[in-house]
């Protein structure tokens, strides 16, 4: 077996940096605490081996750094930890990040996709011995999650968080679906089927109702580039799904207190806003709303369950402003990969993990959590040189 292991690493010449992206990406899977550990050490190990080209790498990045200055002195004015911390939290983790993007190879990312895309097998399996467990255990029968509206059990896997765990599902999905258009053989036909499966599973597992129009935005999105012929029966699929909810929505979990739903997030989002709007040019600093909430109302939130309204918040319209900037280059790259046809799989991909993000953070702000933010940048930081390479 050692040797097998060690024939493979010597097939494929396999380097400490490519194997280091591949471990932390695995790591994020297993434990938040094991991937953020295996994180902040490596990012310390390309900071000091890279120590003499530290000062040149935040002069080509000034811009960036601009933005942590400021979103620094914001939090220093507002006199609040987290407004001072998070901050130092961005410059740190841009190191790593800057690192990825210069050394990342098409080898190493194709088979980072591939550990996203099946990573939601064994969570699956995961999610349902938790949920079987907790309601074959407390004399609910296996069918409790669709028989009550305040279940106590919710599938989360290792993302801590039911939100959390929906959004990486959403991006194991389009990613099976980019590699089953990649990949020509049976096998990952079959593989990729049962991983898209256990993604439907999953999601139904998290009760997490604002997970299905993104669901079918994105899936639509995904078709639309890969198999244009299928969109037409995933929209039927989706305005006869939406009429028969309309008539009984206890079909879907949690579905029956919709209304309620949308009211605690209208008023989550008064409450940013009116964070937002007591320094709207400047903002609050990082977390605002788990700082200042309590001058607005009595019911306690980590953040305003909107990533527009919490981005406000946080940086005032200046800040959001300097945000919308720093993507520009982001933006170019999505422009390049779409005008090379030849590259259409990797635009579908690439813009597919966007718009989860952008449509999602319209209830949630998913996209700040470290393991979801690790996959969600190694995916979308990739140069269009080693993508060609994909082809």
């Amino acid at each position: 077996m050692k040797k097998k292991v060690s024939n493979f690493f010597e097939k494929n010449k396999w380097e400490l940096d490519q194997l280091m992206f591949l471990l932390i990406l695995i790591l994020m899977f297993l434990s938040f605490y094991l991937g953020s550990a295996a994180f902040i050490l490596y990012t310390l190990f390309l900071c000091i081996q890279n120590r003499k080209h530290l000062g040149t790498i935040i002069k080509k990045n000034f811009l960036f750094y601009i933005f942590v200055l400021y979103s620094l002195a914001v939090g220093i004015y507002n006199q609040t930890l987290s407004g001072m911390t998070v901050p130092l939290v961005y410059a740190f983790g841009f190191f790593f990040f800057y690192f990825y993007l210069q050394q990342i190879k098409a080898k190493t990312y194709y088979l980072s996709l591939k550990v996203i895309a099946l990573a939601i097998i064994p969570l699956t399996v995961m999610c349902l011995y938790t949920y079987l467990n907790y309601a074959l255990g407390h004399g609910y029968g296996p069918w409790y999650i669709f028989k009550y509206a305040n279940i106590q059990t919710r599938a989360e896997a290792t993302f801590f968080n039911a939100n959390y765990y929906g959004m990486y599902c959403l991006m194991a999905l389009v990613t099976n679906l980019y590699i089953m258009k990649k990949e020509s053989n049976h096998k990952w036909l079959l593989l990729g089927s049962g991983a898209i499966g256990a993604v439907l599973i999953s999601i139904i597992l998290t009760a997490s109702r604002m997970l299905l129009p993104t669901l079918v935005i994105v899936l639509i999105w995904m078709l639309a580039w890969l198999q244009p012929r299928w969109v037409k029966y995933i929209i039927g699929l989706a305005l006869v799904g939406g009429m028969v909810l309309t008539l009984k929505p206890g079909l879907i979990p949690r579905m029956e207190t919709l209304t309620y739903a949308f009211q605690d997030r209208f008023n989550l989002w008064a409450v940013g806003l009116a964070i937002f709007l007591s320094r709207p040019l400047f903002g609050r600093g990082a977390m605002a709303f788990v700082n200042f909430y309590y001058l607005y109302s009595d019911y306690a939130q980590m953040h305003a369950h909107n990533l527009y309204i919490n981005t406000l918040a946080n940086y005032g319209v200046l800040g959001a402003t300097l945000i919308l900037v720093l993507l520009k280059p982001l933006w170019h790259h999505l422009i390049t990969l779409f005008k090379d046809k030849s590259l259409r799989p990797e635009f579908a991909l690439i813009s597919a993990y966007i718009l989860i993000v952008l449509v999602h953070g319209t209830m949630d702000v998913a996209i700040f959590w470290v393991q979801i933010a690790y996959i969600f940048l190694i995916v979308i930081l990739v140069s269009k040189e080693e993508l060609e390479k994909l082809k």
